[in-house]
């Protein structure tokens, strides 16, 4: 037997794993209660089970909950939205790197690193990148697949 802090560790006895429980059809072990005051957990007791909610509130009726502004938008709405933060000829992929800050990669921004050159001045639009994103988000989320293509 090994003790770690107050708990004692004890290896493994089949016998007296028996006199505390049985091994079901699965090899599940489940404990055989002798007494019900025997085993005793401070926290379920101190919940009032008459307050606990009979049910959980359902996925659809959190929806309901919180309504999302863009789901009352056609799609047709949405994609003016995002075409309107585009350039000409620029993907939604395109964008968000645009709005995001650097235009360079993480590789050419570790290279002007070491050679000790001053990193160029990013601006993030954070306002437009959230829109953009959560418009794309919402595209894909109704089935428009290719919409980061």
């Amino acid at each position: 037997m090994r003790q770690d802090g107050e708990q004692v560790i004890t290896p493994f006895n089949l016998n007296d794993e028996e006199e505390e429980g049985h091994f079901d059809e699965n090899g599940n072990f489940i404990f055989d209660k002798k007494n019900k005051d025997e085993i005793r957990d401070s926290w379920l007791d101190s919940i009032d089970m008459q307050k606990l909610p009979t049910e959980a509130p359902t996925l659809k009726e959190k929806k309901e909950a919180t309504p999302d502004p863009l789901s009352k938008l056609s799609v047709t709405d949405i994609l003016e939205q995002i075409v309107a933060i585009l350039k000409p000829t620029e993907t939604i992929t395109k964008a968000l790197r645009r709005l995001g800050g650097s235009q360079l990669s993480a590789s050419q921004r570790l290279k002007l690193k070491k050679r000790g050159e001053k990193l160029p001045d990013s601006k993030v639009d954070k306002e437009q990148l959230e829109k953009l994103t959560s418009l794309s988000d919402w595209l894909l989320y109704k089935g428009r697949d290719g919409v980061y293509q």
